[in-house]
Order: structure tokens, then C-alpha cells, then sequence
């Protein structure tokens, strides 16, 4: 299971030139919060990183999305032992010290499998929540970069 979490009551603009948002977003991978439950964060760049490895992921691609404040990101790759392009394999890695014999850039601490439609699904949730957000709040600037974020 793969499932991107924004916690709407956590959204703070806190700086409007250039446009900052604050708030708290995670992944829930089969259950466990990657980097963790309630992580600080800047959800528009999360969520930005999370829409370019779909992109890519859906050419074929292995791709990464990041979590920008602290040692987190997490590797989007076709599985290629399920014979389904659908099948995406999602591992959450901390690089903050990468063993010298580490293949994906750091530690992995979770590992699942995902539904590609499942996380094109989350996404567009997440960033409908932000939508919603942006709207009750009057934050049209946010509005106009969410605009810009839809999967096509």
C-alpha cells in the first residue's frame, strides 16, 4: 500500500515572497510512516518530487522523490520480477550515512510494492486536500502553483 499523507491543520504559509508553505507530509508504505508520522516538511516541493518520479516511473523509469527537510527520500522503480508495469517498487532511504556498499544511496528502511494507479490516486488526493486548503484560506498564489501540479 502506498499512500501520501498531508495533514491539512499543520498548513502554514510562512513566507509569501517567494511562496512557502509548511506542513506536515508523509508516505504510509504498507502501514509504516516513511520519514515518519506527522513529518515537517514542505508539502508543494514533497508533492512536486512525488509528480516528476510518476512521470517517470511511468516511462520505465527508476526515479526519486525527496523529502527536503532531512536525510529522506524515496526510490520509485518498475518491478520488473512482477511482469507488470503497473507494479512499482517504492523503497524509503535515509542517506544521512550511507554505507560504501549501499546500491540506492543510503539506508532502506521500508520496502514495498505499489499499485502505479494507487499512487497516481494518492497523489491526486494529497493535492486536492492542498486545493481545499488553499480555497477555505484565500491563498490564491498557492492555488496557481496546485494549478500546475495535476497528473496529465
Amino acid at each position: 500500500m502506498f499512500d501520501i499523507q498531508v495533514d491539512r491543520e499543520s498548513l502554514l504559509v510562512s513566507s509569501r515572497d517567494p511562496r512557502f508553505l509548511t506542513g506536515d507530509v508523509w508516505l504510509r508504505l504498507d502501514g509504516k510512516a516513511f520519514p515518519s508520522c506527522n513529518w515537517s516538511d514542505s508539502p508543494l516541493s514533497v508533492l512536486g518530487s512525488l509528480r516528476s518520479a510518476i512521470l517517470e516511473v511511468r516511462s520505465g523509469l527508476t526515479a526519486d522523490m525527496y523529502f527536503f527537510d532531512g536525510p529522506y527520500f524515496a526510490k520509485l522503480a518498475p518491478d520488473g520480477q512482477a511482469g507488470n508495469e503497473q507494479t512499482i517498487k517504492v523503497t524509503g532511504i535515509c542517506d544521512r550515512h550511507p554505507p560504501e556498499d549501499s546500491t540506492d544511496g543510503g539506508v532502506a528502511e521500508v520496502e514495498v510494492l505499489a499499485d502505479l494507479p494507487e499512487m497516481e490516486g494518492s497523489y491526486s488526493r494529497a493535492v486536492q486536500e492542498l486545493y481545499g486548503w488553499a480555497t477555505d484560506n484565500c491563498e490564491s498564489a498557492v492555488l496557481e502553483l496546485l494549478a500546475k501540479m495535476r497528473l496529465v
